[in-house]
């Protein structure tokens, strides 16, 4: 209905190795509680890590379609809460400074990497962080570590279909293709970080 706001609560029990799907109209997910992390596709685009608090939204586009992918080794339980609107992360927040790489604790049998950059002003104007397939990246975190909203996509300077970080908001992917921030701002610099691990053996 014109004027009013979509609000859709997903309850969901998928076994191990097991996918369930949703339709609708929205532009924000986020999920309320997971037994534990588990993947969304939105639409047909790369499936996201997801666990308890974090969510996304989109500035212009809207998705129609979540798939929540179960951990090979076990089921997962949860709500999802899809509509539209703001998204609130309160997880804890990835520090760096740029330029640094972190070789301490090793995680998925890798160490960890991190960064920190800039976006210049300017709406549409692009930082990448990968900019070709790199299979030997087996996940990526990028937190928003500025005042204003980034963009992240796998296309420079896209402002439609990019998911959208506010400030502290933060999104994990598993993916090796190419990523970009842009800027959502046409008046001020955008500035994020990255954390990310490479397979065991790369």
């Amino acid at each position: 209905m014109t004027g009013q706001a979509v609000r859709t609560e997903i309850k969901f029990d998928v076994p191990a190795n097991g996918t369930a799907q949703w339709s609708g109209d929205w532009s924000v997910v986020r999920c309320l509680e997971a037994s534990s992390a588990f993947q969304l596709q939105i639409d047909d685009g790369i499936p996201l890590t997801m666990e308890r608090g974090l969510g996304h939204r989109f500035e212009s586009a809207r998705f129609s379609r979540v798939t929540v992918i179960a951990p090979d080794a076990q089921s997962v339980q949860g709500t999802l809460i899809c509509g539209d609107g703001a998204i609130e992360d309160s997880r804890v927040s990835i520090s760096a400074e740029s330029g640094l790489t972190v070789n301490v604790a090793r995680l998925f049998g890798a160490p960890l990497k991190v960064a920190a950059g800039t976006v210049p002003s300017g709406r549409g104007n692009t930082t990448p962080i990968f900019t070709a397939l790199d299979t030997k990246i087996e996940w990526v975190v990028i937190q928003n570590r500025g005042a204003t909203d980034i963009g992240v996509s796998s296309a420079a300077g896209a402002i439609s279909g990019a998911i959208i970080l506010s400030p502290g908001e933060r999104l994990e992917l598993r993916t090796a293709g190419p990523l970009h921030v842009t800027n959502m701002s046409a008046s001020y610099a955008g500035r994020y970080a990255v954390i990310y691990g490479e397979r065991a053996g790369a």
